[in-house]
């Protein structure tokens, strides 16, 4: 149940890196442009 827990906040925090990973890298994508 725990261990359950544990991978699924590992996994929702990943994901939340990976979306503010793509935000920063498009943004910065139309700053150059």
């Amino acid at each position: 149940m725990f261990l359950g827990m544990l991978c699924s906040c590992c996994c929702y925090t990943w994901l939340l890196d990976l979306r503010h990973l793509l935000s920063t890298h498009n943004t910065r994508g139309q700053r150059e442009d």
